[in-house]
């Protein structure tokens, strides 16, 4: 890590962690300011900046309050209509774990997650509906809502994820909604909050802000998860080895656990990374998992059948219906993500086959 880097640390411990770790008197906040906006954390850093940073930036500090506390309304909105329809759900990452950092509006949230049953697909959508949400568009079986103000609610049935011959691959499993309905159980919880820590490193890198996620989970979270289910299923799904190593990092930055020359390593390319990833990153990891860049674009369309029955459920039951799937993902993707494939491609053909072995290489060492 570099020296803002460092100081961006210190001043996480000093406003999150709350361990008494003192700032640096030649912190530059105008630069650091840079770093956490990439991975919003904006309102951890005007915490602890002097009066006239505070001055400079205070409106920013008000925008997130007042984004944390309309998300909180539309949340609660949303969670009624579900349950009024009698819908299960289970928020999941940071609207949950918002509450647990000292100030909710600290933990930043692009969008509210749901954990659903893809079944009630279309009663989900006339609830939330007539609780004033407007439908935007549906991708890889996910919905996506937005209410006014610009708040966006998101409905996933894959909860969990595992490494496949594609990389790491979000899936559905069921089981993990509590009983009440209304929860994922804590085991559920985990294995989405970490799993996804683990699907942002294997596609390019994860900013500061997941390890800060992972460590007030574990520090400030309750309840806690049973760590033995938790872990034999991190194993069975084959990214326990990288979530090792990101849970380790947490602990490394925010509680002085002891070091390591791989979580080092790790420190630098999470900083390298913004918060969801670095793209150039990501079109070489496809290239060196696929093993060329035709197979890499011929992959990107002929998916395993287990990523198209997680896309489209009634393909379990159909599986006659296959061919059908292909040409509708087909067709959706050329339709919505045109300018994303385009851009794709040109870091495909920009991306050398030494460049692609490099990051297959750092995936392994950090567990991929």
């Amino acid at each position: 890590m570099n020296k803002l880097e460092k100081q961006l640390v210190s001043v996480i411990r000093n406003v999150v962690c709350r361990d008494g770790t003192a700032i640096p008197p030649d912190t530059d906040w105008e630069k650091l300011r840079e770093i956490a906006r990439s991975n919003h954390l904006e309102a951890i850093l005007y915490e602890a900046s002097p009066e006239d940073f505070r001055q400079a930036h205070g409106n920013e500090r008000h925008k997130m309050v007042a984004r944390s506390a309309l998300q909180e309304h539309y949340l609660a909105l949303t969670g009624e209509a579900l349950r009024s329809a009698g819908i299960p759900y289970g928020l999941q990452k940071g609207a949950i774990l918002k509450n647990d950092y000292p100030e909710p509006y600290y933990r930043f949230m692009t969008d509210m997650d749901f954990c659903i049953d893809t079944a009630d697909r279309g009663r989900i959508k006339e609830a939330v509906e007539a609780a004033g949400g407007r439908l935007t568009h549906t991708e890889s079986g996910d919905d996506q809502f937005i209410f006014p103000g610009n708040i966006e609610v998101e409905f996933h049935g894959r909860l969990l994820y595992r490494k496949t011959n594609h990389g790491v691959e979000n899936y559905s499993s069921p089981g993990y909604i509590d009983k009440s309905g209304t929860c994922l159980t804590p085991e559920g919880y985990a294995l989405n909050l970490i799993g996804h820590a683990v699907y942002n490193l294997s596609r390019g890198g994860l900013g500061i802000r997941y390890i800060l996620d992972l460590w007030v989970y574990r520090h400030l979270h309750s309840p806690a998860p049973d760590w033995d289910a938790v872990n034999k299923k991190l194993e069975s799904d084959g990214i326990a080895q990288a979530a090792r190593n990101l849970l380790d990092l947490s602990e490394y930055l925010f509680s002085d656990a002891e070091g390591s020359e791989k979580l080092d390593a790790l420190a630098d390319y999470v900083f390298s990374s913004s918060l969801n990833g670095n793209s150039r990153r990501m079109s070489a990891i496809e290239l060196g998992r696929a093993g060329g860049k035709g197979r890499a674009a011929v992959r990107q369309i002929f998916r395993s059948r287990a990523d198209y029955e997680n896309r489209f459920p009634r393909l379990k039951k159909y599986p006659f219906l296959f061919p059908f799937a292909v040409i509708i993902r087909l067709f959706r993707s050329l339709k919505t993500h045109r300018g994303r494939i385009g851009l794709w491609l040109r870091r495909a053909k920009d991306t050398q086959k030494s460049e692609a072995q490099r990051e297959a290489e750092i995936q392994s060492y950090f567990g991929l």
